[in-house]
């Protein structure tokens, strides 16, 4: 994996994923465009306070696949993506699908993959966004790393759990018995941009320690906002769903896989997971700039 400045480039490059890499220290995570281009995955840094103007074009294609060894592989053929971002050969090839579809009840990973998953250990996790409080589970060295690339507002570890069958049991048994959600649509996440709510774990992370029992961790809340750039805006962004043409302004944060954008006094928002698998050019035109989300001169 190599690292580019923002830069106009002549070969064709596709967006992956918007990934966080540790900086400086492990205390600290920055935000980094991932783009695949041929076999090889260039990150492009998502700077606070820095202009970034980019171009999106064509069909989407594939992102590649998770081999056993959870290494990411470009798609070998740079086929169409069929379903999300996978053709179907990447897709029937990928190892991690039936961890992402897993509940805890019946595993349906490769052997190879099971022995690893029943020694690891696992956190529970509750993260919240605005008002809203959601569960989840974590690599027990990817938290709380797991809760940065969300975007959440703040976070804590209520449990340590061996095996992922378990700690995928507990998850369900707590989204179920405190009516927590599980799953948070980007399209929400970018809704409570515009209000945090630092009580609302604490008021409700003792009890679900408690019905946890013996697995239970009082992790302190952290407070997320140093790593996304903001804590609130001011105003909710209006959401560019499909950007084409000299996308871009200065970066004011970016929460999980949205980017948010200032350019002409207004704020917008860009899901760059929507993007996924579409052609990428970065810089702007001079003779067609961008001088608000619907307005050019």
């Amino acid at each position: 994996m190599r690292e580019s400045n923002q830069c106009v480039c002549d070969d064709e490059m596709i967006v992956w994923r918007v990934n966080w890499i540790g900086r400086s220290s492990q205390n600290h995570f920055a935000p980094v465009l991932e783009c695949i281009e041929g076999s090889e995955v260039i990150s492009v840094p998502l700077d606070f306070g820095e202009e970034f103007h980019f171009s999106i074009s064509g069909n989407k294609k594939c992102t590649g696949f998770w081999n056993a060894e959870k290494k990411h592989q470009p798609c070998p053929t740079f086929s169409d993506a069929v379903s999300g971002c996978q053709c179907d050969d990447c897709r029937s090839n990928d190892f991690m699908q039936a961890c992402i579809a897993c509940d805890g009840s019946v595993c349906f990973a490769p052997s190879a993959m099971r022995v690893p998953c029943s020694l690891a250990e696992y956190f529970v996790y509750l993260v919240s966004f605005g008002d809203a409080l959601k569960v989840g589970i974590t690599a027990k060295h990817r938290y709380p790393q797991r809760c940065i690339e969300q975007g959440a507002d703040f976070c804590t570890a209520v449990a340590l759990v061996q095996g992922g069958d378990l700690v995928r049991c507990i998850e369900k048994d707590i989204s179920r018995d405190f009516s927590i959600a599980d799953r948070m649509t980007t399209s929400k996440k970018i809704a409570t941009m515009t209000h945090r709510n630092p009580a609302l774990i604490p008021e409700i992370a003792s009890s679900v320690r408690e019905s946890v029992g013996s697995g239970a961790v009082n992790f302190p809340v952290l407070d997320l906002s140093t790593h996304h750039g903001f804590a609130c805006l001011e105003r909710k962004p209006l959401v560019q769903k499909n950007p084409q043409d000299n996308t871009g302004g200065k970066i004011i944060g970016v929460k999980g896989s949205t980017g948010v954008f200032e350019c002409a006094a207004s704020f917008f928002a860009v899901d760059f997971k929507s993007l996924s698998g579409r052609k990428i050019e970065f810089g702007a035109k001079k003779q067609n700039v961008q001088s608000s989300l619907f307005g050019w001169n």
